[in-house]
């Protein structure tokens, strides 16, 4: 999401703010909604979904640390994934293997509610409050 303005110091704070809070909302839905759509054999790739902002990451604490989504560098993003090593392989397939793509079709069903949250967070924090 790119936000430019010409606002003014305290606004843009509040903007800053209010961006963060969204992505972390975001982060919440996609991580539980990933969740859901994970193929599941011993539970570890669900139970390794996370999400991570460059302020916050998820409360979830998967069965191995290194299993957690690293968190970006930069503010006004939020990553959803995992970093169980055959994750990819579930997600895209091998030439053994269908893929059964969990992450991208938890962004492709929820990037209109995504879009949402970022509105309706910014509007609460920024414009009504």
């Amino acid at each position: 999401v790119k936000v430019t303005s010409n606002i003014d110091d305290h606004r843009a704070e509040k903007m800053e703010k209010a961006i963060e809070v969204a992505m972390q909302s975001i982060g919440i839905y996609m991580e539980a909604s990933a969740a859901l759509l994970a193929p599941v054999d011993t539970g570890r790739l669900k139970g390794s979904i996370t999400w991570a902002t460059a302020g916050m990451r998820s409360i979830k604490k998967p069965m191995r640390h290194s299993d957690q989504v690293e968190k970006p560098v930069r503010s006004r993003m939020v990553y959803i994934g995992t970093n169980v090593e055959y994750a990819p392989h579930v997600e895209y397939g091998t030439r053994r293997m269908p893929a059964q793509s969990f992450i991208r079709k938890a962004y492709d069903m929820g990037k209109a509610t995504a879009r949402k949250i970022l509105a309706d967070t910014i509007k609460r924090i920024v414009i009504d409050g």
